[in-house]
């Protein structure tokens, strides 16, 4: 009787074992799985973030507000005319005109 016992533990043993081997594939599968499909999203999602910043620009001699306009311009505004009416929403002016001496709020995007 005592012979017997010891090939019962063993044969335990070895059904056991199996399975545990599964799990920790399972488990490993997984997770690259996971780490995979994060490393995509994260990648997909870098676009340039961008934040809408002013500085403040004084009027000079022979200024308009067009040139102001050209001159600050950037791609994100999409047209020069685009940006010269959100110059002028911003600093509450109602036609073109502007004034030697004053200042504007010019909007601009960063990064």
């Amino acid at each position: 009787m005592e012979q017997t016992l010891p090939k019962i533990k063993h044969k335990r043993h070895q059904r056991v074992k199996p399975n545990y081997v599964f799990i920790l594939l399972s488990i490993f599968v997984i997770c690259c799985i996971f780490l995979l499909g994060h490393k995509i999203v994260s990648s997909a999602s870098k676009e340039p973030s961008y934040t809408k910043c002013y500085k403040s620009v004084q009027i000079q001699a022979g200024d308009s507000l067009w040139g102001i306009a050209q001159r600050y311009y950037s791609d994100e505004w999409g047209s020069v005319r685009t940006f010269m009416e959100e110059i002028k929403s911003l600093n509450g002016i109602s036609n073109d005109g502007i004034h030697y001496g004053n200042y504007l709020a010019i909007p601009y995007y960063k990064e």
